[in-house]
């Protein structure tokens, strides 16, 4: 259906442009030894030809020249290289119709004239090329922004019911069973840490982007809990410099890959896990140590794509995964 109506636009308007400047050149004598109906139809003809011309011209300029990024340079472009094309495709038909005999001195007025409109009518058209252009771009960019918000929610969404399973859920609630009657005082830090666990979720839910520094206060309350539980069979390095800590990051990156390593390793006395997360100027590392994979559990590449697709989205950086004696995930940090 564009393509049919692009087609009866170029004719329309070709012909229409056409018409009019054969309704000129008739007007002017010069080209009596043309009937008025002949005249028409090959200006006419022309106009539709010129039409195609400047359709495709376009076309290859705009894959050249972004209009977005450099729209002065592309409109002046457009405007040169159509007017050259439209004054020499009108002198050669010039000439066609007069027997070669057209020259300036005899018919200077009639070809100052001319040029006049014929130039006038490149700059109409490469202004309202331009203004429907820059209409469809806009119409095109906010589309693409709702449709980035949509996944850019989707992803969030995601995440937080990653957090919100119920084998965590469970797991800490076995924990603060055993621990009502053991320690009272250990119970009730344990059960504030995972009000903090889950309020952060909750809280950075509509936030694109946080902290390093509210990432890291949430690492530690899901370290605590995971040492609660675990004890000395997972331990926890930070070595973070506090000049990165107000640096961004997407929400529960951190989440995502503590829990995924401590869901796709068997963690015993014999096999401890040691999780590390050190950081400079530009990155932040996420590592652990690599011990027996337990069996029927879901893919581990399910958050790392999380974590991916929002990393695209957001700031079109790449996370890099290493996979050696330790699995190490590379996220850039942000400004």
């Amino acid at each position: 259906m564009t393509n049919l109506r692009t087609h009866f636009l170029r004719v329309l308007l070709g012909s229409g442009a056409g018409t009019l400047l054969g309704t000129y050149l008739r007007a002017s004598g010069v080209f009596d030894a043309w009937s008025a109906t002949q005249l028409l139809l090959i200006c006419g003809g022309a106009g539709v030809l010129l039409a195609y011309a400047f359709g495709a011209l376009s076309e290859q300029l705009d894959q050249r020249i972004k209009w977005q990024r450099q729209a002065g340079w592309r409109w002046t472009a457009g405007l040169a290289s159509q007017s050259i094309v439209t004054l020499g495709t009108t002198y050669v038909l010039l000439q066609l119709l007069t027997g070669f005999r057209l020259s300036w001195d005899l018919h200077s007025s009639l070809l100052l004239k001319l040029l006049i409109v014929l130039l006038v009518f490149v700059l109409l058209y490469t202004v309202l090329y331009f203004a429907l252009y820059s209409y469809r771009f806009h119409d095109a960019e906010r589309i693409e922004q709702v449709r980035e918000a949509r996944e850019q929610i989707d992803l969030q969404w995601s995440a937080l019911r990653h957090q919100l399973q119920p084998h965590f859920l469970f797991n800490s609630l076995n924990t603060i069973s055993a621990l009502v009657h053991q320690d009272a005082e250990r119970c009730e830090l344990f059960i504030r840490r995972l009000t903090e666990v889950y309020e952060y979720p909750l809280k950075s839910y509509e936030n694109p982007l946080v902290t390093l520094r509210e990432e890291l206060d949430f690492a530690r309350a899901y370290g605590y809990l995971l040492n609660t539980r675990f004890g000395d069979q997972v331990r926890f390095l930070l070595d973070i410099p506090s000049s990165v800590r107000e640096c961004k990051l997407p929400p529960l990156c951190l989440q995502l890959l503590i829990e995924n390593a401590i869901k796709h390793n068997i963690i015993s006395a014999e096999d401890p896990m040691t999780i590390s997360l050190t950081a400079d100027a530009k990155n932040l590392w996420v590592a652990n140590t690599i011990t027996r994979a337990p069996e029927n559990v879901e893919s581990f590449s399910v958050g790392l794509n999380n974590i991916k697709m929002r990393y695209r989205m957001l700031a079109n950086e790449e996370i890099e995964v290493k996979k050696g004696s330790r699995f190490i995930v590379k996220l850039p940090l942000l400004r």
